[in-house]
């Protein structure tokens, strides 16, 4: 990764001219500039309470809680990461949290020209140094998960192919920048209007040696072709796009 690019990452974690940040003993709080209201202040003031009165839950699971709330006429989508247990606490204590891996990966993707969700802000309730529940929050991306959308009997396959290919070139172009999306199953990618967009970006990894990049970008492809087991024309469609770049994908 380039001087240029460090830099740019370092800065969405302070104090900047594009990111207001707030820090004390117990939370650490970072949102950008420009979607600074009264009513995202609230948001992140009390995100929970926020969550209760969601437009709707997107998730209830264990690690994470995802919700779709409303803020000064837009569509957020709040997603907490969940403590599950006094064991996982400690852990998750002294690493980075997956709100801060999702914020920084949102930036490094918008900076290098790959489609996701616009990030607005995220929160780490802390101890001092040590962290705990985290929070993210970024711009609804309106349309189906790729899974929905590739296995709908009424899309035109010209269409298919379009976005298909679209879809793969996202991830190419990620893999020419040493970046891999270790998590790629086709509900992680969001088909809107637009085209395909990445979502989900905890478990992007950068990868500075190029041994290591070689194997990880190879092993990326197989939770997106997972996806189509039980869907033969979408897996055909994707095995012969993989092989339109040079892949030739085995199970």
């Amino acid at each position: 990764m380039t001087d240029l690019v460090q830099n740019y990452l370092s800065e969405v974690f302070r104090e900047s001219a594009s990111v207001a940040c707030s820090q004390s003993f117990g939370r650490l709080t970072l949102y950008r500039r420009e979607y600074e209201s009264d009513a995202l202040s609230s948001l992140l003031t009390d995100p929970d309470a926020h969550m209760q009165v969601a437009i709707a839950r997107l998730k209830r699971g264990h690690s994470a809680t995802v919700a779709l709330v409303e803020v000064d006429g837009r569509r957020l989508v709040l997603k907490r990461y969940n403590i599950k247990n006094f064991g996982h606490g400690l852990k998750r204590a002294i690493q980075p949290t997956r709100a801060a891996i999702s914020w920084r990966n949102s930036h490094l993707l918008q900076f290098i020209g790959v489609p996701t969700a616009p990030p607005v802000g995220m929160i780490e309730e802390r101890y001092g140094p040590l962290r705990s529940r985290a929070y993210f929050l970024a711009e609804e991306v309106a349309g189906p998960d790729a899974l929905t959308y590739f296995t709908s009997p009424e899309l035109d396959p010209d269409q298919q192919e379009v976005m298909g290919q679209a879809l793969v070139d996202l991830i190419v172009r990620m893999g020419q920048a040493r970046i891999v999306q270790r998590d790629t199953k086709a509900k992680n990618f969001i088909i809107s209007p637009q085209g395909p967009v990445m979502i989900d970006l905890d478990a992007i990894q950068v990868h500075r040696w190029l041994f290591t990049f070689r194997r990880a970008y190879r092993n990326c492809w197989r939770p997106l072709m997972k996806s189509w087991q039980r869907y033969p024309e979408a897996d055909a469609l994707f095995r012969g796009l993989l092989k339109d770049v040079g892949i030739n994908y085995r199970d």
